[in-house]
């Protein structure tokens, strides 16, 4: 449970830092939206680097649930890929209606 809690609490930490630094901005909207695309496009994925490196996971799975997320990834994949190309066909048939 711990190790869960570890893996968790720097994300509820940094959305935490989000709320209070929004209460307290004299910026307005404008400095909001510079705040946001500063989480999101360097804090974040730099706190998902360093969390998820620190986490021993890879060595602990086994061959079948290497098998088995491989499937269920490309699966998904598929589907994602299929039903963007079905709704592009379908909105370019309605556009030519």
């Amino acid at each position: 449970m711990s190790d869960i809690l570890n893996l968790a609490m720097p994300f509820f930490g940094l959305i935490l830092l989000g709320v209070f630094a929004a209460r307290r901005w004299q910026g307005g909207e404008q400095g909001l939206a510079w705040l946001n695309i500063f989480l999101v496009y360097f804090a974040l994925p730099a706190l998902i680097f360093l969390v998820v490196s620190a986490v021993v996971l890879i060595c602990n799975l086994s061959p079948v649930v290497w098998l088995l997320t491989c499937i269920l990834l490309s699966v998904m994949w598929t589907v994602l890929v299929g039903y963007k190309q079905y709704r592009t066909t379908r909105r370019q048939e309605s556009d030519h209606c």
